[in-house]
């Protein structure tokens, strides 16, 4: 009976050090996850002119299937996603709204909605939304935004325009930390040229 209790007791202790040694029983740190949003700026657009025409915009699409991670490419051309970093928000809703607000702003249309809001808008723009990526592969670092848009009219469903467009910005450092700002002025330079494009083309008809 004395032994039975002993190894017992020697078989529960070891069990526990396993345990300890695993970390199950102690306490774990528990790092929070940090979250990211851009901030593009959207004054100085183009000088256009106003017109009747409406624009309908549908929401982008995005390569990635993970959609709020922070993707990375290194050199060796291996690509991951962080772990302790994510966007706020889906990337291709936050260029969406961004391009939907430059648009409006641009005064070119008499109005600007999302597609599902607008009965037969004159035109219809799409975006993909490809790369939205730190690129490691370059010192310093890189902020890569990338979207292809098609612009169709909506009465023949011709092409007005269609194009990719990519900005590549470095940080100001290496360290996560300095990707969104690096970022932001990364989107900047695309809805930038986005608004630009859109505005020529939809004059030229």
């Amino acid at each position: 009976m004395y032994r039975t209790i002993c190894i017992s007791a020697a078989a529960l202790l070891i069990t526990t050090a396993m345990l300890n040694t695993t970390g199950c029983l102690t306490p774990q740190k528990y790092t929070p996850l940090a979250q990211y949003t851009i901030d593009p700026d959207l004054t100085d657009l183009p000088n256009v002119d106003a017109s009747d025409d409406t624009l309908g915009i549908r929401r982008f699409s995005a390569a990635q299937p993970l959609k709020r991670d922070i993707f990375y490419r290194d050199a060796d051309l291996r690509v991951g996603n962080l772990l302790d970093a994510q966007w706020a928000e889906f990337p291709a809703d936050m260029m969406t709204r961004y391009i939907f607000d430059a648009a409006a702003a641009s005064g070119r249309f008499h109005d600007v909605g999302l597609a599902t809001d607008l009965s037969r808008p004159t035109f219809l723009l799409t975006g993909d939304l490809r790369k939205f990526d730190l690129d490691r592969s370059q010192d310093p670092w890189h902020a890569e935004c990338q979207i292809h848009f098609e612009l169709r009219s909506v009465s023949n469903s011709r092409a007005a325009w269609t194009e990719t467009l990519t900005a590549s910005v470095p940080l100001s450092e290496n360290t996560i930390p300095a990707l969104p700002q690096a970022m932001s002025n990364a989107t900047t330079a695309v809805i930038h040229q986005a608004v630009t494009a859109i505005a020529q083309s939809t004059s030229e008809r």
